[in-house]
């Protein structure tokens, strides 16, 4: 669907669709999704499957960024924990002393 709207926005463009993380690694979704991408018209472009790898490092490491911790006993898991300053952060699990 999404590839659908994309040409009909932007009838003039080459499109080029792209996956990458560890979803690129597994071999069911990754040929779905290079089918899905030919019959829509669309380039697929998808990185060797020993460069697929997990991006959880990199989230843990937004999430330092984000808000420092002074110390271990003030790391609390948030799932729902948003990366963008703007937004409201949800109420529910992940917060201090919230009930589930």
């Amino acid at each position: 669907h999404a590839m659908q709207q994309f040409k009909a926005q932007f009838p003039k463009a080459q499109p080029v669709f792209a996956i990458a993380g560890g979803v690129a690694a597994n071999t069911q979704i990754r040929a779905s999704l290079m089918q899905t991408a030919q019959d829509n018209g669309f380039a697929c472009i998808l990185p060797p499957v020993n460069l697929c790898t997990d991006n959880a490092a990199m989230i843990a490491w937004a999430g330092y960024e984000y808000a420092p911790f002074s110390k271990e006993q003030d790391l609390v898991a948030r799932p729902r924990w948003p990366l963008d300053h703007a937004v409201t952060p949800l109420v529910g699990y992940g917060k201090k002393g919230a009930k589930a």
